[in-house]
């Protein structure tokens, strides 16, 4: 007899960034087991994220935003998954205030299991006003009051959104990815680094660096600017890409026009296959004020590719492959350009060493379909990385 399958609705304020990335992993990850995945989020989504979720079983739909539609849109928006199906839990990756009126809904529609999923800091690091002090202190009380779980990508995470929790609580569930789909041969590489450059008309030669995520203030895009800066007034080789986009990308291009790093620095906007475009670099940056655990450095070492990380990333980002190299935050700019430098000159790993680092502590697609799937069953309650 073919066990039941467990609806699980996934609720997203946007497309974009580590969190939809999570999820269309995971989809990917569960689409042969027992979970169907629905997702509710404001705003469109890209095809290949629909395709992810429909193979799950489960459907998109999408909210109006109570600020501009109204409360009682809002509320219709989001009763429509309610009325076509029951579900066996909400996994909310919103958290705080914005969380409240899901878990209410969730009680109202007796939903048994409803949490809050911490991908990192609530405030954005830089805006440390008393004002945002008492909020992310009222929203991490929020966060204790609604979730069930304690769940979180990683420790510094659950920190940072729930507050002080015992370990023992922690239900960590990794930022799984398809690694086989990463990691290239050196013929795959040099073939992909030529369709980089080609496709971002990259004329400078040297080395090609990456920052991926929205370009939003927590993510520090400012210092890569600074960094790229550096390299031009000591004529290193090397450009730099953007990968995303956001509410600064403006702010960002004026930077660098007036800094005059047109042909050092690219916005490249949104890339959907990370797999065939991250090998082509040398080297990512991770400068951020704070991250509970970056997708992209998950991916960058699925690819083999070094990884240049600020100290307030967590610890837990790191495989032990020889690949990242932590950097105090408030180091100079010119101690990061010249560590960065020498990125790309670090071993790489094989693929079986690789291979075996993400099957350890289930950010392989198979062991993070594993570890979610005993989860929602109730089988285990607490998992921390290794």
């Amino acid at each position: 007899m073919a066990e039941e399958k467990r609806r699980v609705l996934h609720v997203m304020m946007g497309y974009g960034g580590g969190i939809s990335s999570f999820v269309k992993n995971m989809a990917k990850a569960v689409r042969n087991r027992s979970i169907t995945m629905d997702v509710v989020t404001f705003t469109p989504v890209p095809d290949a994220f629909r395709e992810a979720i429909a193979q799950t079983g489960g459907a998109i739909y999408q909210m109006e935003r109570p600020h501009k539609a109204g409360i009682a849109a809002f509320c219709r928006s989001y009763r429509v998954p309610f009325q076509q199906h029951r579900y066996a839990a909400i996994h909310c990756h919103a958290a705080g205030y914005n969380a409240l009126p899901f878990w209410l809904f969730s009680r109202f529609a007796h939903v048994p299991l409803f949490f809050v999923h911490a991908h990192g800091k609530m405030m954005d690091g830089v805006h440390y006003t008393l004002k945002n002090r008492l909020r992310v202190a009222c929203g991490k009380g929020i966060n204790r009051l609604v979730s069930q779980r304690i769940v979180g990508c990683s420790e510094l995470a659950i920190h940072d959104v729930y507050g002080k929790v015992p370990k023992k609580r922690m239900m960590i569930l990794p930022n799984c990815v398809a690694h086989h789909d990463f990691y290239k041969t050196r013929e795959e590489v040099t073939k992909r680094r030529k369709a980089v450059r080609e496709r971002f008309s990259i004329s400078q030669p040297g080395p090609l660096y990456a920052q991926v995520g929205r370009l939003e203030p927590v993510k520090n895009f400012e210092k890569t600017i600074a960094i790229a800066a550096y390299y031009e007034a000591h004529q290193y080789p090397g450009t730099f890409l953007f990968v995303g986009t956001g509410d600064e990308e403006a702010h960002l291009r004026t930077l660098v026009m007036q800094s005059h790093l047109e042909k050092r620095v690219l916005f490249t906007g949104r890339v959907e296959k990370l797999s065939d475009f991250l090998p082509a670099m040398d080297a990512v940056l991770i400068p951020s004020y704070s991250e509970g655990l970056p997708t992209v450095a998950v991916e960058a070492q699925a690819s083999g590719i070094p990884v240049l990380v600020s100290d307030r990333v967590s610890r837990e980002t790191d495989f032990h492959l020889g690949l990242l190299e932590f950097l105090s935050f408030n180091a100079a700019v010119s101690t990061w350009a010249e560590h960065l430098r020498k990125l790309p000159l670090m071993p790489r790993p094989t693929a079986a060493e690789v291979d075996q680092a993400f099957q350890q502590n289930y950010f392989s697609l198979e062991g993070g379909a594993e570890l979610y799937e005993s989860f929602l069953r109730g089988e285990i309650r607490t998992h921390q990385i290794r």
